[in-house]
């Protein structure tokens, strides 16, 4: 039996080092073996120190996909290169993107991506919503609204094919657990109690994960699926099927906090 603490969008580059502190001394004095973390960890020129710092604060592993913060002030391109030397420097730093399905137990598997909001839920044409992912991001930067789309359908269909193949490796499992940062479904996309506001959606969605894990459930339905992600910041539970659940996390900007923890028998 193995305990794990869920954290999601921890912004931790506008947290106090006293709220900071306050946080590792929760996790050290828990039952947890180690952290889940679903992506928004800080932005680019920090994302790096802070898992760093998280890691050995806590002397426990973390688990991790990023989230669009987290390439904030640099490029898709570079964020990931730099992830990738860290994923293979640290062992106790586990990017899901680039991991190895992990086997936590020998029936439990634990998978992940970051997913990216695919323009494909709600109404992106006509939505007055416009995110800083479009001026902060260098790939996502100085497009029009049909370019744009394009480019975020395309990073959604890369996500979901990432997912797809490491799904592929687990079809033994009973449980896999899946971090991804952003909510596969816009019934899983909440505010305040509801979800699935189409002007949001757009950014807030991706779908292209949602069409895989769908899929997946519906062949495999004695495997049951476990789906964490955050994104919004808003807290909510959908029961997308019978085998799979779909938890998002809620999170307030300089007060990060363990959003649950689960034991996994």
């Amino acid at each position: 039996m193995s305990t794990y603490a869920w954290l999601s969008d921890t912004h931790f580059n506008m947290v106090q080092d006293d709220v900071f502190e306050k946080l590792v001394q929760s996790l050290r004095q828990s039952q947890a073996v180690g952290i889940w973390l679903t992506g928004d960890i800080a932005e680019s020129h920090d994302v790096e120190y802070w898992l760093m710092r998280l890691t050995k604060e806590t002397e426990l592993p973390v688990f991790f996909v990023l989230g669009n913060h987290d390439f904030y002030r640099s490029s898709i391109t570079s964020v990931e290169a730099q992830m990738e030397m860290l994923h293979q420097r640290e062992q106790s730093l586990y990017w899901l993107d680039r991991s190895d399905p992990m086997w936590i137990t020998e029936s439990t598997a634990v998978v992940g991506v970051g997913g990216w909001g695919d323009a494909r839920a709600g109404d992106f044409e006509n939505t007055p919503i416009r995110i800083n992912d479009h001026r902060l991001i260098q790939e996502l930067t100085g497009h029009d609204r049909v370019v744009l789309k394009t480019k975020l359908q395309d990073l959604g269909l890369e996500m979901g094919k990432r997912l797809e193949q490491k799904l592929s490796q687990v079809i033994t499992a009973h449980t896999i657990w899946i971090l991804t940062h952003v909510p596969p479904f816009r019934e899983a996309c909440w505010y305040q109690g509801n979800a699935g506001d189409p002007n949001w959606t757009p950014d807030f969605v991706c779908a292209a994960v949602g069409k895989v894990l769908d899929q997946f459930a519906q062949r495999y339905p004695n495997i049951q699926i476990q789906v964490l992600c955050g994104h919004g910041h808003n807290r909510g539970v959908l029961h997308r099927q019978k085998n799979m659940m779909v938890y998002t996390a809620a999170a307030e900007y300089r007060s990060p906090a363990v959003e649950m923890y689960w034991t996994i028998r």
